[in-house]
């Protein structure tokens, strides 16, 4: 079966193609933190905008149900963010962010994460993946977006 994530994935592009019916929130004017809506062929002209995009699970993707706990790196992400030292880290979705804060999914709640000593600002995002549409909220979208644009929620 086709599935244009696990398409994407193998692509060798940290972004994800969400063909999902959710509403494309990478540029939300006035609150977007890029100028116009990005493809994942865009992907490469992140970085000038201060976005970095990375894999918790560098070598599985698909649903949470396809990736294993042992293939997700929470230590590696953890060296990655400390060497970059971003002034954000967001999770699309719970199950990396529970895998990575050592914590329980139902434990966590969606937006800005209790602060962790020397450490970005933490946020967990509702996925964009179809399969969490239940859960959609773009209004932590739109709090992510207004922290990276340099509001108060920063330390």
């Amino acid at each position: 079966m086709y599935s244009p994530i696990s398409a994407h994935a193998r692509s060798g592009s940290s972004a994800t193609n969400t063909v999902t019916g959710i509403p494309a929130v990478g540029h939300m004017p006035p609150t977007g933190p890029t100028p116009r809506h990005f493809t994942p062929e865009d992907v490469p002209r992140l970085p000038a905008l201060g976005i970095g995009l990375t894999d918790l699970a560098k070598d599985a993707f698909g649903p949470d149900t396809a990736i294993r706990r042992e293939h997700y790196d929470p230590g590696g992400l953890e060296a990655r963010i400390r060497a970059c030292r971003p002034s954000v880290l967001a999770f699309n979705g719970k199950r990396p962010a529970s895998v990575f804060l050592r914590k329980k999914s139902s434990d966590l709640g969606y937006g800005i994460q209790s602060a962790i000593p020397n450490f970005p600002v933490v946020f967990i995002l509702p996925s964009t993946s179809g399969l969490a549409r239940a859960n959609w909220n773009p209004a932590h979208w739109h709090s992510l977006a207004a922290a990276v644009s340099g509001s108060k929620l920063l330390p």
